[in-house]
């Protein structure tokens, strides 16, 4: 039986019309206490972390799990286990609030689940970043799942994490470039954007019946590799909110465009790699996408990263798009802002945030 905190969440789910009981009624191979995709996603989260249940880990996430971050990829259960409890040990009054939960799929061919959370915690513990602060944070994380037969196979993962710090009182710059002395930087290469001197080709949805795929597809293409940001103006709706890391909340199209226009800037060579996307909705209560992506680039210009180092960086985030109409009227942007910093491995300059 689950607990209450956890009954709340799906009903505040419910409530925000993201919850249908009967969209999922088959979950073959799931323990029979999970109604739906949605309710195993959320009440498991909650018995590991609000509970803490780590060692409930071993029954939900398969021995060789696969777990994708902007730190690299890490492979089997144990260390989900060890870096779960290691964080949980920094902030353990962790409370994690579903935001939404997005999925598709079934219970033969398995199910992709997208976990938008906002998390609350006071840092009473050491955290891989110093001593205990005793500071009170609140930021976002998604947590993308394949699952099947009751296992997360295979995870990415997204944190807020450079508001985090900050909101603990550190510096996200110096603890960048302590993650770089520590070589856990990840190293890419070239973008992917230009094929020798020409621009970038046009981009070709799959034509399968649905718009919304690619509605999301062309928007993220043109904007991010088109450079093409007055459509920014086309594809959000007046009053648009964007959720970007930091804890940073934009209101507004003029605004929004020039949050791109700035980071952008930062990485004149940025190439936008669109991985995966799914949706629940219709055409007349609106649309929530999930959206799995990868950013590259060349630290090549002055911004809120410093002074150019012309490192590359190689990021991944998830965006949770909600459209109607043909708008974008919310967008939570969650990458591992940390995890770009000490890509760039900064070794002067002042922090532009």
């Amino acid at each position: 039986m689950s607990s209450q905190a956890a009954q709340d969440n799906l009903k505040d789910l419910k409530q925000k019309g993201y919850l249908d009981s009967d969209a999922a009624p088959s979950m073959r191979g799931f323990d029979p206490q999970y109604k739906d995709i949605v309710d195993y996603i959320v009440r498991i989260t909650h018995r590991i972390w609000e509970e803490g249940d780590m060692g409930y880990i071993y029954d939900t996430y398969l021995h060789n799990v696969t777990v994708h971050t902007s730190y690299g990829t890490a492979y089997g259960v144990e260390d989900v286990v060890s870096g779960s409890i290691a964080f949980l040990a920094a902030l353990p009054d962790r409370r994690m609030y579903a935001e939404d939960v997005i999925w598709t799929g079934d219970d033969e061919s398995g199910y992709h689940t997208s976990h938008l959370i906002v998390n609350t915690a006071t840092n009473t513990g050491y955290s891989p970043w110093g001593a205990p602060t005793g500071r009170k944070t609140n930021f976002l994380a998604i947590a993308n799942c394949f699952v099947k037969e009751n296992r997360v196979v295979e995870e990415w993962l997204v944190r807020d994490t450079a508001g985090l710090v900050r909101q603990l009182g550190y510096k996200p710059l110096e603890i960048a470039r302590t993650l770089a002395s520590e070589n856990i930087a990840f190293i890419s290469g070239e973008t992917d954007r230009l094929q020798g001197q020409l621009p970038p080709s046009g981009y070709s949805a799959q034509q399968d019946g649905e718009s919304i795929e690619t509605f999301v597809r062309q928007h993220f293409h043109e904007v991010w590799n088109g450079r093409h940001f007055n459509y920014l103006n086309e594809h959000y709706a007046e009053g648009a909110v964007l959720f970007a890391p930091n804890a940073v909340q934009i209101h507004g199209v003029a605004n929004i465009r020039a949050y791109h226009l700035g980071l952008v800037a930062m990485f004149p060579d940025a190439h936008m790699s669109v991985e995966h996307v799914y949706w629940l909705g219709d055409e007349k209560e609106g649309y929530r996408a999930a959206v799995r992506w990868r950013l590259t680039g060349t630290h090549g210009f002055n911004g809120w990263y410093g002074a150019p180092t012309q490192k590359r960086i190689n990021v991944l985030g998830v965006s949770h798009i909600h459209v109607k109409d043909e708008k974008i009227h919310k967008h939570y942007m969650v990458f591992d802002e940390l995890a770009l910093r000490a890509q760039l491995a900064v070794s002067g300059g002042e922090d532009g945030r």
